[in-house]
């Protein structure tokens, strides 16, 4: 009822922020899976950021994607998919282009969020400051910088790859969305 007193703030929550939260989440999710590709045995840093780079995908892949498709449309009209089993492909592919809102402002808030993000590297510097503090006190400070973790940025880049390819004829408004993502993202590694 709060919501609706507001002129706009209604259309901000229901669009904009389901796309900022999924952001904010899925910025934790490769060090859990780096974590887990060391505790599953991989010996060595490259075999442990590889692995934690294809968990990273495929967790990006089932639960942005697919999770996001079907939870938008197709489970709205679970009751008609079991009575009448052979539509299913057809009210997928419904599903798949009414959910271009979604990832248009998912590949907004993924260019406009998350590469200024990458930038400051706030997590490296949250690590960096405590560690100084707590464990290195009295030594000099490297200055060495971090570069990207390789299994942060390449499962999200491939996400929007398949995104880009997904929606290229069903909803070409993605595309120029994408080609700021992938100019920025130049940019911003370039730098």
């Amino acid at each position: 009822m709060a919501i609706q007193l507001i002129p706009g703030l209604s259309t901000v929550i229901t669009g904009y922020l389901p796309s900022v939260v999924l952001s904010g989440f899925l910025y934790v999710v490769p060090f859990i899976m780096k974590r887990m590709a060391g505790v599953a045995g991989c010996v060595s840093i490259s075999e442990q950021e590889q692995k934690a780079s294809n968990m990273v995908f495929y967790f990006l892949t089932v639960n942005v994607f697919f999770m996001s498709v079907l939870s938008g449309s197709l489970l709205d009209q679970v009751g008609k998919t079991f009575i009448n089993p052979r539509d299913v492909p057809n009210r997928l592919a419904g599903a798949v282009s009414a959910r271009a809102d979604f990832f248009i402002t998912y590949v907004l808030t993924s260019a406009l969020a998350g590469f200024p993000l990458e930038i400051l590297q706030p997590g490296l510097l949250t690590w960096d400051t405590i560690k100084l503090h707590m464990w290195t006190r009295g030594r000099k400070k490297s200055n060495y910088l971090s570069s990207f973790p390789y299994h942060s940025v390449i499962p999200f880049v491939s996400l929007l790859v398949l995104i880009g390819i997904v929606y290229a004829v069903i909803a070409p408004l993605v595309l120029p969305f994408l080609v700021v993502y992938f100019l920025l993202g130049y940019v911003v590694y370039i730098n």
